[in-house]
């Protein structure tokens, strides 16, 4: 199960989704209480990612939105699954995360809420990655694209499917937006060099093409 693993529900922040079963990322918007989901599936577009207060646990998406039995991943006991079952006897808490994500192609600050199996694996990747940087350590976030999938075929038979791994790739860094509330998650401790290996050159920020959003960028949105 990928990480280790408040009790909180609804959404407060428009929200972005990771369709797993056909690898599209989407935006999710209300207008008028119409929700209207916008594909923003783009390997140059980047968003920052705030492991600064991401939280993992379990979570059920019910009619009114997720339900979320999660605590920040900062190394504290896991909360226990609830084993509330649907009509079909199957746990509906499943392992999820939480985390705020940010950028103008996404139209600011958005959360990202999710109990994709897969979906989770790259994500649990990712987080590895960015705790063995220097800039984590500093105390940023990365910027983060989407620049591919895999496909993942499970089951046989009438049982069978594909759902489609996320690529994540760090493509750059930056402080944690005041608007992002709290840091709950610590910066990961520095890591030490060998005693014989000199300090590496620092990272160098990739800048992909920009890419136009479909409404104007949010004011005072720096990426």
């Amino acid at each position: 199960m990928a990480f280790g693993m408040n009790t909180q529900s609804g959404n407060f922040l428009p929200i972005v989704k990771y369709d797993a079963r056909a690898g599209r990322f989407f935006r999710v918007d209300k207008d008028n209480g119409v929700t209207e989901q916008m594909d923003i599936t783009d390997p140059n577009m980047k968003f920052a990612i705030d492991f600064g207060s991401i939280e993992v646990g379990y979570v059920q998406f019910s009619a009114q939105g997720p339900v979320r039995h999660m605590v920040p991943y900062d190394g504290r006991q896991l909360p226990q699954q609830p084993q509330d079952k649907g009509v079909e006897g199957k746990v509906l808490f499943r392992p999820g995360f939480y985390a705020l994500v940010a950028g103008q192609a996404i139209g600011g600050i958005r959360e990202w809420c999710s109990n994709a199996a897969i979906l989770l694996n790259a994500l649990d990747e990712l987080f590895n990655l960015y705790a063995e940087q220097p800039e984590a350590a500093a105390g940023k976030i990365p910027l983060i694209s989407i620049v591919s999938t895999v496909p993942v075929t499970s089951g046989t038979g009438a049982q069978k499917s594909t759902n489609y791994k996320p690529v994540f790739k760090i493509v750059g860094w930056v402080d944690r937006l005041t608007d992002m509330g709290e840091r709950t998650v610590p910066p990961p401790a520095p890591k030490a060099l060998p005693a014989t290996a000199s300090a590496p050159p620092p990272v160098q920020p990739v800048t992909p093409p920009p890419v136009a959003p479909a409404t104007a960028p949010p004011a005072g949105m720096p990426f």
